[in-house]
């Protein structure tokens, strides 16, 4: 007996590599590998495909419950502004002390 979405799996994973063409890069460890770009820097992302135990409920064309609350297709929904990675004063000494106790 085939493990229930199989099928549809492998449906999806042929529509990921003809969205993707040379930037699908394959698969390993149960995960599809794409490449994607980030401020001119090439980096691979990871996609996990699963049969959900509890599946959403569509209650419109494109908009789902995730039992959450959350509306993804929502124009005004409050997003939180993103912040800079910046490295602190504080996090450098931290990253020089950690250095010198392992002899880095």
């Amino acid at each position: 007996m085939a493990v229930k979405g199989s099928e549809a799996k492998m449906n999806v994973v042929k529509t990921i590599k003809e969205a993707f063409g040379n930037s699908y890069l394959g698969e390993s460890g149960n995960k599809y590998y794409v490449l994607g770009e980030e401020n001119g820097e090439k980096i691979q992302i990871a996609i996990t495909l699963t049969c959900p135990k509890n599946p959403i409920t569509v209650f419109q064309e494109n908009q789902m419950n995730y039992n959450d609350g959350i509306d993804f297709n929502n124009t005004n929904t409050i997003v939180p502004p993103t912040t800079s990675a910046e490295i602190t004063d504080e996090e450098r000494k931290n990253v020089r002390e950690l250095m010198a106790k392992l002899g880095l």
